[in-house]
């Protein structure tokens, strides 16, 4: 089993008059029960590591131009995740629930944002990952499902392009701004 989870992901979450888009990395540690000489299609999974992302926030403030004012966004904090590893175990495809708390900083541009300055925050998220896909382009020949030959590059890039890792998250910043959205990526 591989020991560990990368995660790179782009999305958006809206709510409570604020629209925030950014990149978010995750990289973790996991642990699954060994499947033993059983062949077992899914094994529960838990994972830690710290989640960390960058981007903006459009915030509704009528001082604004077009009424709404742009700041620059930052997250930090620990991630818990416990899912389903497929394939015994091996992380070549799972799922997942994820909490974190995290630290919450954003430009003071607006005080219409509830983290400007820094704040506490929290984020749930439901998400999938197929890193198993990576094997199709870089793996041995057995793992290929092409012959190698040139019309395989086709397909590798299209593998290659194709994020492979969504999630659906919740968040709630300062304890009073809950936001919806979703992310599409990259499962390492």
């Amino acid at each position: 089993m591989r020991p560990w989870q990368l995660d790179l992901a782009v999305g958006v979450r809206g709510g409570s008059g604020v629209l925030v888009s950014e990149g978010r990395l995750f990289l973790g540690w996991c642990g699954s029960r060994d499947a033993g000489t059983e062949k077992v299609a899914w094994l529960p999974y838990f994972s830690a590591g710290l989640s960390a992302s960058a981007g903006a926030a459009w915030v509704d403030d009528p001082r604004g131009v077009g009424g709404e004012v742009r700041v620059a966004r930052y997250t930090l904090g620990p991630e818990l995740r416990a899912g389903l590893a497929g394939e015994s175990g091996t992380m070549d495809h799972y799922v997942y629930l994820a909490v974190a708390p995290v630290y919450v900083f954003a430009g003071t541009l607006s005080d219409r944002l509830p983290e400007a300055g820094g704040a506490l925050g929290a984020r749930a998220a439901f998400g999938i990952g197929l890193p198993a896909k990576w094997r199709t382009i870089f793996g041995s020949p057995d793992e290929r499902s092409c012959d190698g030959s040139s019309e395989c590059l086709v397909s590798d890039v299209v593998f290659f392009v194709m994020p492979n890792h969504a999630e659906l998250a919740y968040e709630n910043a300062a304890g009073s701004s809950h936001r919806v959205g979703g992310a599409i990526g990259y499962s390492f």
